[in-house]
């Protein structure tokens, strides 16, 4: 069942009356990365504003889907809402938690699902009051109608139990003159049914952001504030700088939570010579239309964060002498000399900083960096913190995807995800976790950086089958930085943005496969990433490595199992490698 913009209060609402049967009714279970938590964080001050009690539950496959599903099962009756954030909508929820059945210990149970993941398995969007989907405005007009990919229970090929044909069946085939279908009519019916639904699964995407789904709830509920704007924000810009979003999409949502800017906050040049916008949470929240696409640039120095921002460095070819002294010469033209660029961001003179976007204006056509500038939203958070919403993305998803110190033992994924929640509070308290995040985030952008040097340099073999390429990473330095596979994802973006704007043209867009190594596990972490040959700049293109993968896996019996609520990221045993990847190779070959 869908609820639409507007109407997300009424389901709401239902939140609210069904709390009234316990203490704690209402269970979240978050995927770990940035846009979830800011979705978690939207949604969890709205329960205690209401005084409802909730339990709050990071899961980060569906192996945590069933851990969750058996703690649901051990206490029955305990819970009657289950929110699911970025982590149910592509599966059938209610078979996934065996809660279909009106004997079920979770019948009484009803989910709620705020994902953007696409697309949402069917069962979900068509069932008529136990599973709510929160739409997007988008997701329900795309939908099939279900008698366009489902087959009803009467097959076309009926049969008595002693193989016969049955008296139905019978009955239909002598029934031609009265309307009745016949047997080759429906087997094709049957068929165009089975294709269109398998082109409805055919490739993944992402729809609205969870956080910003949230924030419309909390318009509709009459309870905005600035800090939950504010967390809608990082949830749009984290989509587009993982590149989920393509730029046309992002500019209309910059748009939509501008105008919810102007309103809470108080423009500083109108505002009396007062610098900050009187708000209730000493939160101010401004508007900037030329945000540089420079990584973590206010925490950092100006050359660093050109080298390490994928924008600049792929374009440039930072990794290569000849693209570092195409940068050191953009930057004398700007009359930035290197040591001024090496120092802090803060440190700089005011007038250097002032100047800067329009420098860059002035010199980006010849570099190649037409689009460096892109409009984004600055936050003022008490008298001392000034962020970017670009430069917490870069902070949360460095918490959760800091390494682990020690090679040897398993990720605490819960902790890092307990770290990231907590440091977009926002609070002094919370300065240490974001600058800690901002530190681990420049780790593990420098070692995609040094990943992809040796990659160009042929240092590690990037192998081309017929329908992709693809880059095994096992017994290096970094290799605990990439089983992270959000990690591991931003590596093949540098990638495919090095091969798309690689001067000689030869490795243009072309889909990419990376695997890298978990020696603790012994599995792969396995991360695909769909390209076409001419795609152009800001363009996003639909996921089809998701029916490939699980195809190969079952056609070459490996052990495999999916590492995310994203079916184009999978983890495969180490001894199963070689057949999974001859089995994708014949895949996509032949196109399945």
């Amino acid at each position: 069942m869908f609820v639409s913009a507007g109407e997300f209060d009424t389901a709401y609402k239902r939140i609210k009356e069904d709390a009234l049967k316990g203490d704690c009714t209402v269970i979240i279970f978050v995927a770990p990365d940035t846009d979830s938590i800011c979705a978690c964080w939207i949604l969890t001050s709205l329960l205690k504003s209401d005084f409802i009690g909730y339990k709050m539950v990071p899961i980060s496959d569906l192996a945590d889907l069933l851990d969750a599903k058996a703690m649901l099962m051990d206490n029955p009756g305990d819970f009657q809402t289950v929110v699911m954030l970025n982590s149910g909508g592509t599966i059938d929820i209610l078979a996934e938690f065996e809660a279909e059945d009106e004997s079920s210990p979770l019948a009484e149970l009803t989910f709620y699902l705020v994902d953007a993941h696409r697309p949402i398995d069917l069962a979900n969007a068509y069932d008529p009051s136990r599973v709510v989907v929160f739409d997007d405005g988008q997701t329900q007009a795309e939908l099939p109608a279900p008698e366009d990919v489902w087959n009803s229970d009467e097959s076309e090929d009926e049969e008595d139990p002693d193989g016969g044909p049955s008296d139905r069946s019978k009955r239909r085939r002598t029934e031609g003159e009265d309307g009745a279908v016949s047997p080759t009519t429906r087997r094709e019916t049957r068929r165009a049914r089975d294709r269109r639904r398998e082109d409805y699964y055919s490739a993944t995407s992402y729809g609205v952001a969870a956080s910003v789904i949230m924030w419309q709830l909390v318009g509709d509920l009459g309870k905005a504030d600035n800090h939950l704007l504010w967390l809608s924000i990082v949830g749009l810009t984290d989509q587009f700088i993982q590149e989920r979003i393509d730029s046309s999409t992002y500019v209309q949502g910059f748009e939509r939570l501008a105008d919810d800017v102007r309103r809470l906050n108080v423009d500083e040049d109108e505002d009396s010579g007062s610098a900050v916008a009187l708000v209730k949470d000493e939160i101010s929240i401004r508007i900037k239309e030329d945000e540089l696409r420079f990584m973590l640039l206010r925490h950092w120095n100006l050359l660093d964060a050109m080298s390490h921002s994928r924008y600049v460095a792929c374009r440039l070819g930072i990794w290569k002498q000849s693209g570092k002294q195409l940068l050191h010469n953009l930057l004398a033209k700007m009359g930035i000399s290197l040591e001024q660029c090496k120092q802090q961001y803060t440190s700089m003179s005011v007038g250097l900083r002032e100047q800067l976007q329009e420098m860059m204006s002035r010199y980006a056509h010849e570099y190649n960096l037409d689009n460096c500038i892109f409009p984004s939203f600055v936050l003022r958070a008490g008298f001392r913190s000034h962020y970017s919403a670009s430069d917490l993305v870069y902070a949360t998803t460095g918490l959760l995807e800091a390494a682990s110190d020690n090679p040897d033992e398993p990720i605490d994924w819960k902790t890092n995800f307990f770290k990231a929640f907590d440091s977009l509070g926002l609070k002094d308290k919370h300065r240490k976790l974001i600058q800690q995040g901002t530190e681990s985030s420049i780790r593990q952008h420098a070692a995609i950086l040094r990943q992809v040097e040796s990659i160009v340099e042929g240092k590690i073999n990037i192998h081309k089958t017929a329908g992709y390429r693809y880059v095994t990473i096992k017994d290096d330095p970094d290799q605990k930085y990439f089983i992270h596979h959000p990690t591991l994802r931003r590596l093949g973006l540098y990638l495919m943005d090095t091969f798309r704007f690689n001067k000689e043209g030869r490795k243009k867009s072309y889909p990419l496969v990376l695997a890298a190594l978990n020696p603790v596990s012994s599995t792969y972490i396995v991360a695909g990433l769909w390209s076409t040959l001419y795609r152009s700049e800001g363009s996003v293109v639909k996921n089809e490595f998701g029916q490939f993968f699980m195809r190969a896996g079952a056609n070459a019996q490996a052990r495999i199992r999916m590492a995310s609520f994203d079916t184009s990221v999978m983890e495969i045993k180490s001894d199963d490698m070689a057949k999974f990847f001859s089995s994708l190779s014949t895949l996509t070959r032949t196109g399945m």
